[in-house]
């Protein structure tokens, strides 16, 4: 940033940085896969209800 940079600049670039962080933050705590092999196949599982949850949600809405 610059010297003469405004408040507002300096506001965004900082709203910026922490919804980046954020992001990463949220990321990592859901999204990493387990390297053993048990909490592996859980994982799976788990993902495959949410996303069947998800999709039959989808289909449900729009009454197909």
């Amino acid at each position: 940033m610059t010297k003469n940079a405004y408040p507002l600049e300096v506001a965004l670039e900082k709203l910026v940085k922490e919804i980046t962080r954020l992001i990463r933050d949220f990321r990592k705590f859901f999204f990493t896969i387990p390297k053993n092999k048990m909490d592996k196949s859980i994982f799976i599982m788990e993902t495959m209800a949410w996303l069947l949850l998800g999709v039959s949600l989808i289909f449900r809405a729009g009454r197909w």
